[in-house]
């Protein structure tokens, strides 16, 4: 009896080992972290001349790394390869790109808490301020929006302005370029990127009134993850809760999206 209640000890002391090795592994995967993302998304996903990231995104999934005891490397793609990237699990343990939240992706990926949440916002030239005023002065034939292919923006503009031709493009800089050399009259997308690179192109651009779009709400973004990465998701959730409850992630917004201190280090091309 002694020797089965021993067995029995022994068995279930070697369960606990067992389970807390396999929780360390789990906890612990990829030690050098492939963060996919398309650079150049102000102030999110930002890259200099010479190779160095920035961001607001950025300086979170670095922090998680540094906090945490991995590497992290930065993956530079466009940004309608990046989900499909991280599912083909092709040099990519998760997407750190301003990805919109959506019941659609949510069928194959894995969402973070949300890191931000932004709007909708229209980019057009300034001459045409006055021209540009209500949905309706959108809405018609002759007007030409652009958009990114593949982000949620895109799927907005479908599905709000039937009456317009889109112009679809894979990366998100040549849109603005779009509406300044009159290829495009509006360039729809995140409000925060609007209105930052409206305050990097000034008297070039403008901001349409947000009132004029319907259904604008605050849509959540978020970091992407594989369905099967559950833990390495939720570790970074935990690290995401830390840093709101002790002061951190108000200090980061505040650095980014107000005292914008990064300018420096991206001068706007003439």
């Amino acid at each position: 009896m002694n020797f089965l209640k021993y067995k029995k000890s022994f068995a279930y002391l070697f369960l606990l080992i067992a389970c807390f090795f396999n929780y360390f592994a789990q906890a612990k995967q990829y030690p050098e972290i492939q963060a996919c993302s398309e650079a150049g998304f102000f102030p999110f996903e930002m890259r200099t001349t010479t190779g160095k990231w920035d961001g607001y995104e950025i300086a979170l999934m670095t922090q998680f790394a540094k906090d945490s005891g991995r590497k992290i490397k930065m993956v530079d793609m466009k940004f309608d390869g990046l989900i499909p990237a991280l599912i083909a699990n092709k040099g990519c343990d998760v997407v750190v790109s301003a990805v919109g939240v959506n019941a659609e992706r949510e069928k194959i990926v894995s969402f973070s808490l949300p890191t931000y949440q932004s709007a909708y916002a229209g980019i057009i030239r300034t001459t045409d301020v006055s021209k540009l005023t209500s949905f309706l002065d959108l809405n018609k034939k002759g007007i030409k929006i652009a958009v990114q292919q593949g982000t949620e923006s895109a799927q907005y503009v479908k599905k709000y302005f039937t009456n317009t031709t889109i112009l679809n493009f894979d990366d998100n800089s040549v849109p603005i370029s779009a509406v300044i050399t009159k290829k495009a009259d509006v360039y729809i997308d995140d409000s925060v990127y609007a209105s930052i690179a409206v305050k990097r192109k000034v008297g070039k651009i403008s901001l349409l009134n947000p009132k004029i779009f319907p259904a604008n709400q605050a849509d959540d973004m978020a970091f992407v993850f594989r369905k099967s990465d559950t833990k390495f998701r939720d570790e970074f959730n935990g690290f995401f809760k830390k840093i709101q409850k002790n002061g951190e992630l108000k200090k980061l917004q505040k650095s980014y999206f107000e005292e914008m201190d990064w300018v420096k280090d991206f001068p706007e091309n003439k």
